[in-house]
């Protein structure tokens, strides 16, 4: 049967995890949307004929999912993001991210690259641990420190850092 998930460039429905190593879809055509949900966990990727994923993403959609697990996703592209990001101590290294209104990163890591933030950021919430944004920030998206929650452990709970220029207003 002919894979079906692949239309134009977007990948839909269902979910892709690398868990450190490569997934192979059998088609000859380049990822450049993500309207799925893609797992990378402890590094690995997803190769298409085209190439991996690294090399052709260019969108997360707003029904796609971009999770970062313990490993480093190298996109040669400048990002847009108007779905969800997910780092746990994960790194997403871009030559740029644009969170769209809509678009949401939240958890631990590191983002390499200028971010612009018309979407929201959200530092912590799911251990404790530093969201790093280290080429800079700008927008007037909203971005939430995450508090340690009564009902976890006290060392839960998110530290923000920014790197490069900022040209937003955090509160």
């Amino acid at each position: 049967a002919a894979f079906t998930n692949l239309a134009d460039g977007t990948l839909t429905g269902g979910t892709y995890d690398t868990s450190g190593g490569t997934q192979l879809l059998n088609v000859a055509a380049a990822i450049t949307t993500d309207a799925a949900t893609l797992e990378f966990i402890g590094g690995g990727t997803i190769e298409t004929a085209d190439g991996g994923i690294g090399q052709t993403l260019t969108a997360i959609a707003s029904d796609g999912v971009l999770v970062l697990s313990n490993g480093t996703f190298q996109v040669a592209n400048a990002l847009s993001d108007a779905g969800l990001v997910t780092l746990d101590q994960g790194t997403l290294a871009t030559s740029g991210l644009t969170i769209d209104a809509g678009g949401t990163v939240v958890g631990i890591g590191t983002i390499t690259g200028p971010v612009t933030d018309g979407g929201l950021i959200i530092a912590g919430p799911y251990g404790s641990g530093l969201l790093a944004l280290s080429d800079g920030l700008s927008g007037a998206g909203s971005i939430t420190i995450a508090a340690a929650a009564a009902t976890l452990a006290p060392s839960y709970g998110g530290t923000l850092e920014l790197g490069g220029a900022v040209a937003a207003t955090i509160t």
